[in-house]
């Protein structure tokens, strides 16, 4: 799904909370039976179509939206002074288009793979 930027120009394309409304709601999944969160991944994305978490462009920060690094060492830590466990969903060999690495052709790399369209 594309979010339609004409419809809601500045808007954002996400839904959702961020890793301190997470945090802050950690009783309420102890409460429920919760042993295990298995957030969408937190990576940073490029593209607004990649509200989903799977298009990242950087694979060593946390997306702005949901809050930063510190954000979510606080809220692993929380999780598991509570018992939680938090399950880090990452998919490192799938990026987003706008990721650096897809502006170097494979064939500047020594690649012997032929040309491709991205």
């Amino acid at each position: 799904m594309l979010w339609n930027l004409s419809i809601e120009p500045g808007r954002t394309p996400y839904h959702g909370g961020d890793l301190r409304g997470i945090l802050h709601h950690l009783l309420y999944f102890e409460e429920l039976g919760v042993t295990t969160l298995w957030l969408t991944p937190v990576l940073k994305n490029g593209a607004a179509q990649d509200y989903h978490g799977y298009g990242a462009v950087d694979l060593y920060a946390v997306d702005p939206h949901l809050g930063n690094l510190s954000d979510y060492r606080d809220l692993v830590s929380a999780a598991h002074t509570q018992g939680l466990k938090i399950l880090f969903d990452a998919v490192m060999n799938h990026v987003g288009p706008t990721h650096p690495g897809l502006k170097i052709h494979p064939c500047q790399t020594g690649s012997t793979a032929p040309p491709r369209s991205i």
